[in-house]
């Protein structure tokens, strides 16, 4: 049996259930803004990534992998 704190809550997940991990969403808003780029070589893919890393702000961040997109999700489960 499993022991944790009264303010942990545990959420028990499929084996495979990427809609429920953050950076899916964060890898998915990425890709979205590079998958129109044709890129001649690595370099150039390197530039745009770092760009669009950079441009990136903590609020979107927060947006995407913020705790109601979890519970919304596991809610969603049920």
């Amino acid at each position: 049996m499993l022991d944790w704190p009264e303010n942990i809550i545990p959420i028990f997940q499929p084996p495979y259930s990427p809609e429920l991990n953050p950076i899916e969403r964060f890898w998915e808003h990425l890709k979205a803004q590079l998958k129109w780029h044709n890129c001649r070589c690595l370099d150039e893919l390197r530039a745009l990534l770092k760009k669009a890393l950079e441009e990136i702000t903590p609020e979107a961040i927060r947006s995407l992998t913020g705790w109601n997109f979890i519970t919304n999700a596991v809610r969603s489960l049920s």
